[in-house]
């Protein structure tokens, strides 16, 4: 590299690292994985308050969390440290992809890396408290490795070790990583150790598949011993009976062309058939591995539904889109002259850049609550601005810790982390039972597919349904002509109307503090907690109007 070629990388990456901090945010889904790193540090192992299962989805970055609390660190920062860390590693990896693919061709390299860091999505989970961008840096290094595996006159052992550690690596993060690494892995059988040289081809198969079948491999005979099953909870909870085709490919779709990545690499498509131009072999080689982890991605989306957090499935692949964009430029351009190259580079670069910042600027939600906006769940639908994710599970604790109580949440992460009081995920994700018991919610949000039906939460011995956390002022549950219809129809979305369902519901409203309270369902009391409840506001409604009367209601 040339010194302006270093100074060139240096901007981008700072540019990225400035958006990456200035779209900073944390999932309430990351603080499912600080409580179960939490409950391994504390010893109680890889438990949902002691109840084995498979809650989370990525046990490497789980691990690794809990190696931070352990160190003494603050999970939020802990998370979002290494995922900015993660995502310089992912930039770096994808600027060395396309500076191998395309011989140095420094346009085609800013092209791809502007498209890749300035991307809204992209950027913002860098942090989020997931593994996200692990997954993602994960993923270019392996394709990184067997891309210069590709290019050795002489084959090292050491390069395919490195790309077999890091498919392992990156099947920890999220087992779905075998997505994109399926087509990465008939690459390196057929172009490193089939297509290679006869001599050694019996070591290289080795070094490639050894490590991660034996990392791998032993990590699936502990899932089995210790929670009897390969696939995650998860999978029962969001996948299992999924019929949302459509949702997924609607994701894919909007992702490709809201940021213009579909137009670009259709028009540079167009325009390397229409003069005729071939890329090299390389370049080749590389567009096409791309291209059929993107398919492969697009086959997956379709078929789990898609995921209601914005383009999250999308992240891990989107370097390889940018790859794709940054061949197909150098192969249009490769004979074209510098001025031709340069103002076409700022063209392209521009309209990534736009395309994100409109997408930023302009979306929230669907109506149909299919996907959520970074904005939207970067402060929980508004439940907790200035990021105060500790706001409700402190209160919890503060007013109900002599107690202990047993929830039922639908938002199952920062509530349980902050009060540590025992919660059962009413989606089913932390609990191995409800996803079994066939209660279907209407809701269209992909990943929620089952809740818990009454009879279960009693059978567990729930006492307070939190439900979707509702935070109300004061002045709302004073007006005694709005707070009956509205309270029925927060009790609706707590959970799913069912027949088994009580005929009143016993409502307190918990002190959050001097301006609003946080609504709560008492489904089994006992003397501690009444003592605890003395001098709340509390009401009975009847449960599912409009059947049953109002008037009917006791005091």
């Amino acid at each position: 590299m040339s010194r302006s070629d270093r100074l060139v990388l240096a901007a981008i990456l700072g540019v990225g690292l400035l958006l990456a901090w200035r779209a900073r945010f944390v999932l309430d889904d990351a603080f499912i994985s600080f409580q179960y790193a939490r409950s391994l540090v504390e010893g109680a192992g890889l438990t949902w308050f002691g109840v084995r299962v498979e809650g989370y989805s990525n046990f490497g970055w789980v691990c690794w969390l809990a190696l931070g609390m352990a160190l003494g660190f603050e999970p939020v920062a802990w998370s979002q440290a290494s995922g900015l860390a993660a995502f310089c590693a992912a930039t770096v990896l994808l600027w060395r992809v396309v500076w191998v693919a395309t011989d140095g061709a420094t346009p085609a390299v800013v092209v791809a890396l502007v498209g890749f860091v300035t991307n809204f999505s992209v950027h913002s989970f860098a942090t989020g408290g997931l593994a996200t961008m692990l997954q993602t840096a994960l993923l270019l290094a392996t394709f990184h490795a067997i891309q210069l595996a590709r290019r050795e006159d002489s084959v090292r052992l050491g390069t395919l070790l490195v790309a077999s550690f890091c498919a392992a690596g990156a099947l920890l993060a999220r087992l779905d990583s075998a997505v994109a690494l399926a087509p990465i892995g008939c690459w390196a059988l057929l172009g490193v150790v089939v297509g290679g040289a006869t001599e050694r081809r019996g070591s290289r198969f080795l070094a490639l598949g050894g490590p991660v079948t034996l990392v791998v491999g032993c990590w699936f005979v502990w899932k089995l011993a210790y929670y009897g099953s390969v696939l995650p909870n998860s999978f029962a909870a969001k996948v299992t009976g999924v019929d949302g085709l459509s949702d997924g490919l609607l994701q894919w779709w909007r992702f490709f062309v809201w940021y213009s990545l579909l137009p670009v690499v259709g028009a540079l498509a167009g325009g390397l058939l229409f003069v005729r131009a071939r890329l090299a072999v390389a370049a080749r080689e590389a567009s096409w591995v791309a291209l059929a982890i993107l398919s492969a991605n697009l086959v997956y989306l379709g078929a789990v539904g898609g995921d209601f957090m914005e383009f999250r499935f999308l992240v891990p692949v989107a370097p390889f889109a940018y790859l794709l964009v940054g061949l197909l430029f150098e192969g249009l351009c490769r004979s074209a002259s510098v001025v031709f190259r340069r103002v076409l580079a700022v063209q392209v670069a521009a309209l990534f850049a736009i395309s994100s910042a409109v997408h930023a600027t302009t979306y929230y939600t669907d109506p149909d609550l299919r996907m959520d906006g970074i904005d939207q769940l970067g402060d929980f639908y508004g439940l907790y601005p200035d990021a105060s994710w500790d706001r409700i599970g402190s209160a919890l604790a503060r007013e109900l810790g002599e107690v202990n109580p047993r929830l039922a949440v639908t938002a199952a992460g920062a509530i349980p982390f902050y009060s540590r009081f025992e919660s059962v995920d009413l989606w089913g994700l932390n609990d191995p039972v409800i996803p079994t018991l066939g209660l279907v919610d209407s809701y269209r949000r992909p990943g929620h597919r089952f809740r818990a039906p009454f009879d279960y939460l009693e059978e567990r011995g729930v006492n307070l349904i939190v439900g979707s956390p509702t935070v109300v002022p004061w002045e709302r549950l004073r007006d005694s002509e709005v707070r009956a219809d509205w309270l029925r129809g927060w009790a609706a979305l707590a959970t799913p109307v069912q027949d088994s369902g009580p005929r009143w519901l016993d409502v307190v409203a918990m002190p959050l503090d001097a301006e609003n309270a946080l609504l709560l369902w008492v489904l089994k009391t006992t003397p501690a907690l009444e003592s605890a409840m003395a001098g709340w506001m509390r009401w009975t409604v009847p449960y599912h109007p409009p059947k049953r009367s109002r008037a009917s209601a006791p005091d």
